[in-house]
């Protein structure tokens, strides 16, 4: 239920005024959505692409199998910085 359902509004009724206003508004706020949803899309698609970009680069790395290493050897690893 949104705004404007007649349950919301303590006299029982839309007014016409509101009615105006949201038949109005409705095809504008459903563009802003539709843009809203498509940038959050490009955004995440972005985001994964750096992720794993930089996650390839850390691939071949010695820190990265001393982290793995110390992991499974259950101990603080001792990075080196390559």
């Amino acid at each position: 239920m949104g705004a404007f359902h007649p349950e919301n509004d303590p006299r029982g009724s839309v007014s016409p005024e509101d009615k105006r206003i949201l038949a109005e508004l409705s095809p504008k706020l459903t563009e802003a959505a539709t843009l809203s949803a498509a940038v959050g899309r490009s955004v995440l698609a972005s985001g994964m692409m750096l992720e794993i970009e930089a996650y390839n680069r850390m691939v071949p790395t010695e820190d990265r199998r001393e982290g793995i290493a110390s992991f499974n050897e259950k101990r603080k690893p001792q990075f080196k910085g390559r």
